[in-house]
């Protein structure tokens, strides 16, 4: 997992390089369950909208990773703003201690 620091870069790379009506698919944290994903940090250090610390897995715990908190409205406009259009979108990955709340967003779209 990559983390962007510039949604209007990244997106207009991804415009770039889709050839026309080409289709994209982007799977990355969800923005509603940042709370979630701040938990399984430890150790941890923000800078704006960067969250920065360790990552507790039981065996080798990773030594640093870093995760860019967008919201999902700025992903959307970032894709809509390099001429994208944003089709569909998903969440996905339950986590068993709340069942309600999906680890993950699927943004589906195109370049038109």
């Amino acid at each position: 997992m990559v983390p962007l620091r510039n949604l209007g870069i990244a997106s207009q790379e991804l415009y770039r390089v889709l050839k026309s009506d080409g289709k994209f698919l982007i799977i990355t944290t969800n923005p509603e369950a940042y709370d979630a994903w701040e938990s399984m940090y430890s150790d941890t250090e923000r800078v704006g909208k960067l969250l920065i610390g360790k990552v507790k897995i039981p065996v080798n715990p990773l030594s640093r990773n870093t995760m860019y908190q967008h919201s999902q409205k700025e992903m959307v406009e970032a894709l809509q703003h390099a001429g994208l259009e944003v089709e569909k979108i998903e969440t996905l990955g339950k986590i068993s201690r709340d069942p309600n709340t999906r680890l993950f967003v699927a943004i589906f779209g195109s370049k038109k």
